[in-house]
């Protein structure tokens, strides 16, 4: 009965979460659609100060909300996340994870040109939004905890990038925009077969103290401060799931 709760709870939290996304991009669209000017670089410069700021707070939210619930001293959930962040990346490193992902991501780019025709347009649209890990993490997030607000946030920094590049192609942006939505419910549709295979363990609250602090480093780009290594990086996640399934 319990675990019914959970699962509905969830459920319903995911469900909250791809209908606020999906409301964010298609608000973009519509931008596109009737004509109304791209934001200036100044004032995409202050959107991306002020999601900054709002990456902030949902880090030490998310951060401290799994550490209230997962029992274990700070230290530990500290060396956790420790291990979980070097094991993930040496793996990334290992495989070339990133620097697979960064040849991807520079392809799909040289697909949202004005000569591209518009399905290609909207597959390479899809591809440069979803293949940032952050639209991974806040789909699992969302299925397993029922924590909606990351996928907002996701559906926020895409709505800016649906806009930006989608200048008089509102159908291949609208195309591209719902491409990713369907990503993120199968991001989604994981998480919660994890929450049911991980009941009983503090192995999704670890995974929220790792998506807190992997949120965390987001300012470092956003002010562009530094480059951080976001798909090598993503990989301390599971990493942290499968050590705090077994470490207790």
């Amino acid at each position: 009965m319990a675990l019914d709760s959970a699962v509905l709870l969830a459920d319903n939290g995911a469900v909250t979460g791809i209908a606020l996304y999906l409301a964010c991009t298609v608000a973009a669209a519509v931008a596109v659609a009737s004509g109304m000017p791209v934001p200036g670089a100044d004032a995409q410069r202050r959107v991306r100060g002020l999601l900054g700021l709002g990456s902030v707070y949902l880090a030490v939210a998310i951060a401290l909300g799994g550490w209230t619930t997962t029992g274990r001293p700070w230290w530990q959930c500290l060396a956790l996340v420790a291990a979980g962040l070097v094991l993930g990346n040496a793996v990334g490193l290992l495989v070339r994870f990133q620097r697979c992902s960064n040849r991807v991501g520079r392809w799909a780019g040289g697909l949202l040109g004005p000569a591209v025709p518009a399905a290609r347009f909207g597959g390479g649209l899809a591809l440069v939004l979803g293949l940032n890990p952050l639209g991974w993490i806040a789909g699992l997030l969302a299925g397993m905890t029922g924590d909606w607000r990351l996928l907002v946030f996701k559906g926020a920094l895409d709505s800016l990038g649906v806009w930006t590049t989608g200048a008089g192609r509102p159908a291949s942006a609208a195309l591209g925009a719902a491409m990713v939505a369907l990503g993120q419910a199968g991001c989604v549709g994981i998480g919660g077969m994890l929450r049911v295979s991980l009941e009983g363990t503090d192995a999704i609250a670890m995974f929220g103290i790792a998506a807190g602090v992997y949120l965390a480093l987001l300012p470092l780009v956003l002010f562009g401060i530094a480059r951080v290594p976001w798909a090598n990086l993503f990989l301390s996640l599971p990493t942290v799931l499968v050590l705090a399934r077994f470490w207790h």
